[in-house]
């Protein structure tokens, strides 16, 4: 998960561990001893399949599964056979499932590994199973009702324990941030649900499947539960008004939207904008929040002006402060919107914003059959992102300085506004992002567009590379996914503009 997002890490876990507690409550039954014989003393037959005595992982598609295909952790498939394998062993599943778009699963793994006594606890109490959620789909909705049911926002990795029957016993996020040991609450975990495996596996098993059923209960009801609009025109512009409401312009924020890139909002608006059947009222009001939002994104360090992409995130209230991964289907997201804001408004700067984005895409996700990656996310050390103001006078000399610190509003004290950085661990720390247009920094510099142009893109060039040199390159992911290229090859507006 990103960089400082995970507070609630260990309230998570906790939860987490005592809704399993809860369930699995019960009184005056046998137990198996540490011989592996129940309180009948009846043997316990087990048997471990020689493929759990290695890492199984190597040969599967996509960045999650490698990345881990040379991990010490002896990593298997979400396959059947591996549930089997876990039942003739008499051990529960530890599933991890991680999304090729969130950041966080190999800084936690890396955690774990270095620590001999986790590895061996896994292995000897747990058959590892590491699930693409992109890839397993029916994993990435029972995660969500895992989640809903403890209360707490979903995060990945998610560390899920269950029976070899794919029942869900107790589950987690374990995530990496500087304020989280991903080995002690792996250890908290492992100590609580290895115990009620030891003290009664029959009841686990039992109630988990019991607990299941009534999962999937509930979502049959969900999904039979018809739920249509009876005035579905006038309920859509009333929620069109509500929505724009939600923008305050005053303290330049858009409640109920958290720290996501609002480009579903950024295409709404605009779309509604310019659409003939909107009354002019709505359409003036939509027009109206679609440029405010601008303001807030287009100029500012959402848009990586070094290398053209965008950030979906940000920490905090504040756009200063981005999280820096990024990943295929976010881009696109943000490109789509970028087009629909030019297409409503003429703004140049949005079309300049969706073009970079396209051209970082195609650098950055296009796989080598011509489709595109769902992407890795990228490194999330911001005092690697950030820049002070000697290093720009370093890098660039007092002239090209002096223009380029102007331009994306960095001082001495830092950029980041207190509310953003309140424990100013990024004191004097700077984000990067262009706050006017090219043609408005070249007359500042009384110099032609044309004239100004290649030396933005040397100075420019510049500080790619010296950021580059900081930020260790993760491993391509070359596999191309569906719904990253289905939104690449979508059409777009540009035929209207």
């Amino acid at each position: 998960m990103p960089l400082r997002f995970s507070q609630f890490a260990t309230t998570t876990l906790l939860a987490c561990l005592a809704f399993a507690l809860g369930a699995c409550r019960k009184s005056n039954r046998e137990t198996p001893n540490q011989t592996g014989r129940s309180g009948k003393d009846e043997a316990i037959s087990v048997v471990i399949a020689p493929e759990l005595m290695s890492n199984q992982i190597g040969s599967l598609p996509g960045v999650v599964y490698q990345s881990q295909a040379n991990s010490p952790i002896r990593w298997q498939p979400w396959i059947k056979e591996t549930l089997e394998r876990a039942k003739a062993a008499n051990r529960l599943v530890m599933a991890v499932v991680a999304m090729p778009q969130y950041h966080g699963l190999e800084p936690v793994i890396s955690q774990l590994i270095k620590d001999p006594v986790t590895i061996e606890a896994i292995h000897q109490k747990y058959v590892p199973v590491l699930i693409d959620g992109e890839a397993a789909r029916e994993l990435g909705l029972l995660a969500v009702d895992l989640y809903s049911e403890t209360k707490n926002p979903i995060r990945f990795p998610l560390f899920m324990w269950m029976t070899a029957d794919a029942c869900p016993v107790a589950w987690t996020a374990i995530t990496d941030t500087p304020s989280s040991d991903a080995v002690e609450l792996f250890r908290q975990s492992d100590s609580t649900i290895s115990k009620m495996w030891q003290d009664d596996r029959n009841y686990v098993i039992s109630n988990s499947i019991k607990d299941n059923d009534n999962r999937y209960e509930r979502l049959a009801l969900r999904k039979n539960t018809e739920v249509m609009s009876q005035k579905p025109g006038q309920e859509a512009l009333a929620s069109l008004r509500q929505l724009a409401s939600f923008y305050d312009p005053i303290s330049r924020s858009f409640d109920e939207s958290g720290g996501l890139f609002p480009s579903g909002a950024l295409e709404l608006m605009s779309t509604m904008a310019v659409h003939p059947g909107v009354s002019e009222e709505v359409r003036a009001r939509c027009l109206q929040m679609t440029r405010e939002l601008m303001k807030d994104l287009v100029y500012g360090p959402m848009f990586d002006p070094l290398d053209g992409g965008a950030f979906s995130l940000r920490f905090g209230k504040s756009w200063s402060f981005p999280v820096f991964n990024r990943d295929c289907n976010s881009q696109a997201r943000i490109a789509i919107a970028m087009l629909n804001c030019y297409r409503a408004t003429k703004d140049e700067s949005a079309l300049d914003r969706a073009i970079g984005v396209i051209s970082f895409a195609e650098k950055n996700f296009q796989t080598p059959d011509g489709l595109f990656a769902i992407g890795k996310a990228s490194s999330q050390e911001p005092e690697k992102w950030f820049w002070k103001i000697e290093d720009i006078q370093k890098a660039l000399g007092p002239k090209d300085a002096a223009w380029w610190i102007k331009a994306t509003n960095m001082s001495a004290a830092g950029n980041l506004p207190p509310e953003t950085d309140p424990s100013r661990e990024f004191r004097n720390f700077n984000s990067i992002g262009l706050t006017k247009s090219l043609s408005e920094i070249a007359a500042s510099e009384s110099q032609s567009l044309a004239e100004f142009t290649p030396r933005f893109e040397a100075t420019r060039q510049k500080l790619f590379d010296m950021r580059n040199n900081r930020i260790q390159e993760n491993a391509r992911d070359t596999n191309a996914y569906a719904n990253s290229s289905f939104l690449w090859f979508l059409p777009t507006p540009l035929h209207l503009m």
